[in-house]
């Protein structure tokens, strides 16, 4: 059987050797790939010449031993020379593995990495005289005790006795027995304790380093991106999965690494930000150059001194403004969306929002979910989210003109930076890591050998829930609800389609600062990290599907109060490919941060668009749900097509997102209610729900009061009324846009508009 395995969906890449599935066909010698398709993996020979290949400098650096901190981030800027400065350091690394204080010269450490005098094949630090006694000083009491064990050892071999030698050896096995979770922190804080220290640099790293050095022998075969608008998934083992992640730690994937970024800018300058978009509304009207030397401002002697330098107006800075104040940009387009004519802008960044005025707005929005991720102002790019081709009865995929491909971050050094030294102990980042140094600490001890499939999922035709395009003829009715109140979504049963709340860039800020619901179950289940490897971003007709994920960490608080508790056993049974029987579904929604974005989300263009989103992610993958089938013919034939697969969601898209919470809950109700009339791998009409309301008392009364009135009330509604009656619950001005919202709130509001409730 071929590793490629093609459903109607899309091809399924079985990257790992499973038993009565590939076994015959798996390559045994091992295959690369160098190009735009393909992870560029650091053991991959380079397809040019001229590009640097830093394969032999990692062997020689983790073949090596390392015995310090220093020698640690020395080691992994043997093959990062080119990232030059300061400010790529380690200090929050640092301050975790030296209780709280990061090394005090580091920079004197990556000025000697940086030209090439780094030598670890004796594992001695080539530091700077300057840092030697630092170096005494850094050295663990591992390597004392060891010292004085061996010393001990070879008086007392000359005296023919084994005690001492026997004593040391005893040492070394009580550190290789005792994991981390186990040793536990004296002093009662995030980073490691000096027991957990000797065991990271005793057991665990130089278990990463073998482990890392396996590449090649590993991963026989090139991982595919999962590419935009291309529905198709890739299969790989926990073994695998656990490599790939190592390399992550020591920063060796090439170019795949966060800018490192400062601090958040300042907020625009209102009078300054007037003046530029008087500029840019007198040349939409022809007024041209002169025009703009009339408005104050930072504009005419500024513009004149910029000319004279000649600088050119930053096109980064131009399209900020043009965010900022929710204009369209001098190009537009127009659209077809929700059955309204819409103007598309060509400019903008991340979120897009259709104005009821008949302008699209965009806005900038950090790609971090949580309220600590750093905005990324250096990092837009733009992006046509406009559905510009989907139109009344259209076949394919309806995004035709694709946004520049963009692939996060995975290398950990975002994790291992800090701004300064002072914001370097961060419990936050400390939590982290310890949940990543925990995880490797357990696969590196008792390798776990299941396998996890991620999925991309490409809604190809647009849902209008129109009765003539459904493949059911089922009544349609609301699913079930259940609300649980201050329960984990984590822990919902098994079985149940677990929602990550993600960014449309995996992870969010998991590898920075982001501390909320998507970026703690990537450090509670690291395996999902890896998603960010091989995962363009999101559009907004995809969701990314993952089954298999292990948790191997327990976590108390949120966001600032996040920290790592204790270890996980995951008790969750595998299907016949050895994937836990944990599905996780990563749908990204539309950031809403401003008063009157907030507002907007409302509009018809933002509740179609929610409405996809939760139908790309909610409905049946056939990949993940098959397990015998491996073959197209097959693919759709599974024993849990016939069974309910509960959706566990919660306050998708709020918080920090700034989305209403009862309109989110009322789209993906619908949504969870209506998926299987328009998938033909959904076994049923809807799915029931399961919402995590996360402490929000109010809003979980509000959802139980209203589903025992339509529980109550058997009423026959279409699904189209119901986004009909959404779309009128704000209020509108006379050129119908939106000004505020009604004295009900939303779910009262559709009680009576729906019927259920007499006024």
């Amino acid at each position: 059987m071929k590793s490629t395995i093609y459903f109607d969906s899309g091809p399924h890449h079985v990257l790992c050797k499973i038993d009565g599935v590939n076994d015959s066909t798996y390559p045994t010698v091992t295959q690369s790939a160098w190009d735009d398709k393909h992870v560029k993996l650091p053991c991959a020979p380079r397809k040019y010449p001229t590009e640097p290949d830093y394969w032999p400098d990692i062997v020689q650096g983790l073949s090596a031993p390392i015995l310090t901190i220093r020698d640690l981030t020395d080691t992994m800027l043997q093959w990062n020379k080119h990232r030059g400065g300061p400010e790529w350091n380690f200090y929050t690394l640092e301050a975790f593995l030296n209780k709280g204080k990061p090394l005090s010269e580091s920079g004197l450490g990556f000025a000697a990495a940086a030209e090439g005098d780094v030598d670890r094949s004796e594992g001695q630090s080539n530091s700077s005289p300057e840092l030697v006694k630092e170096e005494e000083a850094l050295l663990s009491d591992r390597e004392a005790r060891e010292r004085s064990a061996l010393a001990d050892s070879d008086s007392e071999n000359n005296n023919g006795s084994d005690h001492a030698t026997d004593g040391a050896q005893n040492k070394r096995q009580t550190a290789e027995q005792i994991p981390l979770s186990v040793m536990g922190d004296d002093e009662g804080h995030m980073y490691l304790s000096s027991k957990e220290t000797i065991r990271f640099f005793d057991v665990v790293l130089p278990r990463m380093q073998q482990l890392a050095l396996r590449m090649p022998e590993l991963i026989k075969v090139p991982i595919p991106l999962l590419m935009q608008q291309q529905d198709s998934a890739i299969t790989l083992s926990q073994e695998q999965i656990a490599c790939l992640l190592s390399h992550a730690f020591f920063n060796t994937f090439p170019g795949r690494w966060v800018p490192i970024r400062h601090k958040r800018r300042k907020p625009f300058n209102r009078r300054k930000a007037r003046a530029a978009q008087q500029k840019i509304d007198v040349d939409e009207k022809g007024g041209g150059e002169a025009s703009t030397m009339e408005h104050g401002g930072k504009g005419a002697k500024h513009h004149q001194q910029q000319q004279q330098q000649g600088k050119k107006p930053g096109h980064l800075h131009q399209r900020t403004l043009f965010d900022y104040f929710g204009k369209p940009g001098p190009a537009t387009a127009a659209v077809t969306f929700g059955g309204q004519e819409r103007v598309s802008t060509s400019t903008g960044s991340s979120g897009t929002a259709f104005g009821d005025g008949g302008a699209l707005k965009r806005r900038v929005a950090s790609d971090d979910e949580g309220a600590e991720g750093l905005e990324e102002l250096m990092d837009i790019e733009p992006e046509n989210e406009s559905p510009s081709t989907m139109k009344e009865g259209q076949e394919g995929p309806a995004w035709t003109k694709l946004p520049p491909r963009k692939l996060p971050s995975i290398n950990f050094i975002s994790l291992f930076h800090a701004e300064d030294r002072k914001s370097a102990s961060s419990n936050v980042m400390f939590a982290k890591l310890r949940c990543l140094i925990h995880y490797f600490d357990r696969v590196t001890s008792d390798m776990p050998s299941g396998t996890v499939t991620y999925h991309r999922q490409v809604l190809q035709e647009r849902v209008d829930l129109k009765t003539a395009r459904r493949i059911r003829s089922e009544p349609f009715g609301f699913s079930k609800v259940v609300v649980d109140l201050d329960g984990p979504l984590e822990d919902s049963p098994v079985g149940t389609l677990q929602l990550d709340f993600a960014n449309k860039n995996l992870g969010g800020g998991a590898l920075e600062r982001g501390a909320v619901q998507e970026e703690i179950r990537f450090m509670i289940c690291p395996e999902l990290i890896l998603t960010r490897l091989f995962t363009e971003q999101l559009q907004l007709n995809e969701a990314l599907l993952i089954k298999g994920c292990e948790r191997f960490s327990n976590y108390n608080g949120y966001s600032r109060t996040f920290e790592w508790h204790s270890d996980h056993r995951d008790p969750t049974p595998r299907d016949a490919l050895g994937r836990r029987k944990t599905e996780i579904c990563a749908i990204d929604a539309t950031p809403f941060k401003s008063r009157v974005s907030k507002l907007e989300q409302f509009s018809e263009y933002h509740i179609w668009r929610e409405l996809n989103k939760a139908l790309v992610g909610f409905r049946v993958s056939p990949i993940l749900a098959d397990e015998w089938g491996m073959t197209k013919g097959d693919a759709n034939v599974y024993v849990g097509s016939q069974v309910n697969r509960p959706i566990a969601t919660g306050n998708w898209g709020c918080g920090a997102f700034g989305g209403n919470v009862h309109l989110k809950f009322v789209l993906q109700l619908l949504a969870a209610s209506v998926c299987g009339a328009y998938a033909p791998n959904d076994g049923r009409l809807g799915h029931d729900v399961m919402y995590y309301a996360y402490g929000l008392e109010k809003a979980a009364e509000d959802i139980d009061k209203f589903m025992k009135v339509v529980e109550a009330n058997q009423l026959s509604v279409e699904p189209e009324r119901i986004m009909q009656c959404i779309a009128q619950y704000p209020r509108k001005n006379s050129d119908g846009e939106i000004t505020g919202l009604r004295e009900k709130n939303l779910l009262e509001y559709l009680a009576n508009a729906l019927g259920y409730v007499n006024n």
